[in-house]
């Protein structure tokens, strides 16, 4: 795993030159580029300090987007995406639901900012040297990327070693923790985060507010809380969540759909801002069709997805592309517009995290759950009016469940893995991927729901056993 490391070292990757190449507000203000910071080093000064969340920030951007990202592997894993024959062999195996345990993506990603956010929290809370306010926002912060971290761990790998302190001494024995407490560890953290963190998104020094949205606020942190209460099954406090940022009227609005993932969206509750020099966010890049699909562009949207929008859909018009060359016709997710782009060009488009539209779904669902028909369809109706579609009339519990699950495919395709998710969470993985998976030359089995744990950290790790089925 990668969160055994030396315990007095944070591995940390800023690529300062590509922000400082775009003509928008950065985020990150620091001068020269850092590898390796010394953790005792680190809590000298506000600005060493918040350096290390800044690493956090552009290397998660850069790792969970492009052709090896959540939205493109998870695609692929569920209904969303189908992989073209320029497809490498490693996204071949995600295509067909059957991964080597030998190359499992994320996992030691995720474990690395697990191991990162671990070393900032016990570095923060001993040390005197970093201002109160700054201290107090950037704990938060750390917090809030662990809960994100351990929320994608626990959803792809199921029960997982729960890893909260940095001593590589006791981690690298830790058994499995069950799914519930992961997700009691997630909810604390995000409450500390709830506490901790301003209601303002904050610029790059942690003290002057900013309108952009890269680093999570108190916002965010209600926003995942809302989602975890929703996977949880609280529906009281998801559905009282997700109204607390609803409610923020003044800050949040549905955007117009050509204007969702735009750097100034006020749709926006968390963004990364790209940090990959010559590209607005790799998501665009890998998704957008210029000549049809090749080894860059090697995913292309399936016809069951591409089918699963209703006529009219706006959405279908403004988010998805359509190439047509002498090989065929393709589809392709066209929600960031923007691929490659030259230095004179600004930055334009960031890497959308986390979006009001997801809110309006977990209260829609939230609030089926607990009998209240009509504020779900309210909710509801709120999206398909962007999208251009007639208002929903329905009152029957499980209609109105499946128009939830219907929009929230038509409405979160392609970001970070929402499908995948839910169609797991509702226990409809085996239904749907029964009949996908073989379309794609693979076989179905229901152990296929979770990722296999990498096969050096079960031999490394006498108490880690493997998923079933692998």
């Amino acid at each position: 795993m990668l969160y055994i490391q030396k315990k007095n070292q944070i591995v940390i990757l800023l690529v300062f030159e590509v922000l400082f190449a775009t003509s928008c507000k950065k985020f990150i203000e620091v001068g020269s580029p850092v590898t390796k910071i010394d953790a005792k080093a680190v809590y000298d000064s506000d600005a060493s300090a918040i350096a290390v969340l800044n690493g956090v920030y552009s290397e998660s951007c850069r790792t969970l987007s492009g052709t090896n990202g959540i939205s493109v592997l998870l695609g692929l894993t569920a209904d969303e995406l189908d992989a073209s024959v320029y497809a490498q062999e490693f996204m071949h195996t995600v295509y067909t639901n059957s991964i080597n345990p030998k190359a499992v993506p994320f996992w030691d990603f995720f474990y690395n900012k697990i191991y990162i956010s671990n070393v900032v929290i016990e570095g923060l809370e001993g040390t005197t040297r970093i201002s109160n306010d700054v201290k107090s926002i950037l704990l938060g912060e750390a917090k809030f990327m662990r809960a994100f971290n351990y929320f994608y761990l626990v959803n792809l790998f199921g029960s997982v070693p729960l890893i909260v302190k940095s001593d590589y001494h006791l981690s690298i024995s830790v058994p499995r923790t069950d799914k519930s407490g992961i997700y009691e560890q997630i909810i604390k953290d995000l409450k500390d985060a709830q506490s901790l963190l301003p209601l303002d998104y904050m610029g790059s020094d942690l003290r002057t507010k900013t309108p952009y949205r890269v680093r999570p606020n108190k916002d965010a942190a209600n926003a995942l809380l809302a989602r975890v209460y929703l996977y949880t099954k609280n529906w009281d406090l998801s559905e009282k969540l997700a109204s607390t940022v609803i409610n923020r009227s003044d800050i949040f609005q549905l955007e117009e759909l050509d204007k969702v993932f735009l750097s100034n969206s006020k749709e926006a509750i968390l963004q990364w801002q790209p940090v990959d020099a010559g590209f607005n966010t790799l998501d665009g890049r890998a998704f957008i069709l210029l000549d049809g699909p090749n080894t860059v562009n090697p995913v292309l949207m399936s016809d069951l997805l591409y089918s699963s929008f209703e006529r009219n859909d706006k959405r279908k018009e403004k988010w998805i592309g359509t190439k047509v060359t002498t090989l065929g016709t393709y589809h392709f997710s066209y929600k960031y517009r923007i691929g490659q782009y030259n230095a004179n060009q600004s930055l334009d488009e960031y890497l959308m995290v986390l979006r009001l539209g997801e809110q309006y779904l977990i209260r829609a669902e939230a609030n089926a759950h607990l009998g209240k028909l009509s504020l779900a369809i309210e909710d509801l109706n709120k999206l398909r009016q962007r999208a251009g579609l007639t208002r929903l009339l329905v009152d029957d519990l499980n209609v109105v469940l499946n128009e939830i699950e219907h929009e929230r495919q038509t409405e979160m395709f392609c970001e970070f893995g929402h499908r995948w998710l839910d169609i797991k969470r509702t226990d409809k993985a085996n239904q749907v991927m029964g009949v996908v998976t073989p379309s794609k030359g693979g076989v179905w089995s229901t152990n296929l729901q979770l990722f296999p744990i990498p096969i050096n950290d079960i031999l490394s790790n006498s108490n880690l056993s493997q998923n079933e089925g692998y």
